[in-house]
């Protein structure tokens, strides 16, 4: 059990590199109409959009507000982190974080990997044990640490940015390249 335990943590921690997400969002008009896209740029008053690659700009005054796909925070119980003294927004601005950094959505894959891989008679107490808000509520005290409010909004904004999406689909394929770069070399230094 603690072997796979320990395989699951690594998976998680290996996965936070491979971040990919793209996530999509729903945005409410003051006007009454909703548009279900993804964001590609935000701006100071303004965000842009793309539907089937064409982009539509919306301002801050046509906005009412906007949901973002994957961030559900229902399962979490903020309340805790007030009793430790955590202001319970910057425990949700932790949240957004992992959210749009593509860390909670990596989790959840990696659970789901594990869980797909397990032998059918242990899937239903692995389902049980990975509960991913409570893992959640457990990463939050370490972001809180390392990060001001200052520093989440900043990050939050940077991924939200066009610069931050290419980030996180880039650096998969980055990823995958740098080994073969990584091999190339060790076979240089090798060869006498």
């Amino acid at each position: 059990m603690k072997t796979k335990i320990s395989l699951f943590l690594t998976i998680c921690i290996f996965s936070i590199s491979f971040c990919c997400v793209s996530f999509a969002e729903t945005i409410y008009l003051k006007n009454g109409n909703v548009v279900k896209a993804k964001i590609i740029e935000r701006g100071p008053y303004y965000i842009i959009t793309e539907t089937n690659n064409i982009p539509h700009r919306y301002f801050d005054g046509q906005i009412d507000h906007i949901e973002e796909e994957g961030m559900d925070t229902s399962g979490i119980d903020f309340a805790q982190f007030e009793e430790l003294g955590m202001p319970i927004e910057k425990a949700k601005l932790i949240v957004t974080l992992l959210n749009v950094s593509g860390v909670r959505r990596n989790m959840e894959q990696s659970i789901e990997q594990v869980i797909a891989r397990a032998p059918e008679e242990n899937r239903k107490h692995y389902e049980q044990l990975f509960n991913i808000d409570e893992i959640i509520e457990r990463l939050i005290p370490l972001y809180d640490k390392h990060y001001s409010d200052a520093d989440l909004n900043g990050v939050i904004a940077f991924y939200k940015s066009s610069a931050g999406i290419k980030t996180l689909e880039a650096t998969p394929e980055i990823m995958k390249e740098s080994v073969g770069v990584l091999i190339d070399y060790v076979k240089e230094k090798s060869t006498p």
